[in-house]
């Protein structure tokens, strides 16, 4: 449960740092069911911590690099798809 926690706390945190009320209020509307979801039917995924943080560095990188389209990009594939951002390189 506190891995999917701070896994939510993070994508809340980029939709806050988007600045866009749009984003933000979907993201609150969303945060339950998807925290819900997570934790009955991909428990898995938060077996191990590391490819856990391993998945997200990409776009971290992309962000602390202050390139907007690469996180864009690197966003996208992680959410929609669920799979590690480089691994659909």
């Amino acid at each position: 449960m506190a891995v999917v926690g701070h896994d939510m706390a993070f994508h809340q945190r980029i939709c806050a740092w988007a600045e866009h009320p749009i984003l933000l209020r979907v993201w609150t509307l969303l945060h339950g069911q998807l925290e819900r979801f997570l934790v009955i039917y991909d428990a898995s995924h938060f077996a191990d911590l590391t490819t856990v943080a391993d998945n997200h560095l990409p776009i971290l990188e992309a962000l602390e690099a202050g390139d907007a389209d690469a996180a864009a990009e690197r966003i996208e594939r992680h959410v929609m798809i669920g799979a590690p951002p480089e691994s659909l390189d």
